[in-house]
């Protein structure tokens, strides 16, 4: 009986949801959250076939990886259909937390994070204390959060970069960098603005690629450790 090639049928499909949600937001076709929803599908996929790959890995550490893609779900679901983006952004920390104990391996990860976190959110209170502009325009929750997450993202990227054995993982982390810069300018400029317009489409130009790397990273391990049985 002839083997289901089920990678073969993730790229393709996400190959056409990404050309579809592309297609829309490149003609601003935005009716009843067409693109949305087809966006969040997308990372659905992901998150399906990652988790349909658990049991084949040799390696419980990659479970960490298949996991933050859940919460990479989750996150999506918050930023993309509810106003709720305090909880969105907390669960992106929990995936760079997630991908940090990944690289990491260590008992000293959980300390360090504490201390991260614990810095990110003096520095929000104290901008909180001493700048007016900052109080009126900015929830704190949301500002150390979302400092939290950029800090703990640049950090996995240097981390993975420097090995070589995670090199495919960081790539997908810089695509995701690439991402959240456009995120920030998205919601730092008029709308007016030329690169308001870019921004609006190249979130998610960087945002699925890098997802799907970091699902092949999962699946070329797996397909590694089968090879070498």
């Amino acid at each position: 009986m002839k083997k289901i090639n089920f990678w073969g049928y993730f790229l393709f499909s996400q190959f056409l949801l990404y050309c579809t949600f592309l297609y829309l937001d490149f003609n601003q076709i935005y009716d009843y959250h067409i693109s949305s929803w087809i966006k969040l599908t997308s990372i659905f996929i992901c998150c399906i076939y990652a988790f349909s790959q658990r049991k084949k890995s040799e390696q419980p550490a990659l479970a960490l990886l298949i996991y933050a893609l859940f919460f990479t779900f989750l996150a999506d679901i918050f930023l993309l259909f509810t106003t709720f983006h305090e909880i969105g952004v907390l669960f992106f920390c929990l995936v760079q937390i997630l991908y940090r104990t990944y690289l990491r391996k260590t008992k000293a990860t959980l300390v360090r994070v504490t201390l991260l976190l614990f810095g990110c959110l003096l520095s929000a209170f104290m901008l909180y204390l001493y700048m007016p502009d900052f109080r009126t325009h900015t929830a704190p929750s949301l500002f150390s959060l979302c400092l939290f997450y950029i800090l703990m993202l640049i950090s996995n990227i240097a981390i993975s970069h420097r090995n070589k054995e995670y090199r495919l993982f960081s790539w997908g982390l810089i695509l995701l960098f690439l991402c959240d810069i456009q995120v920030g300018m998205f919601n730092i400029l008029d709308p007016n603005h030329a690169l308001y317009r870019i921004a609006a489409v190249g979130m998610w130009l960087f945002y699925l690629p890098s997802q799907i790397l970091i699902v092949l990273y999962i699946h070329s391990n797996i397909q590694t450790k089968k090879k070498s049985l």
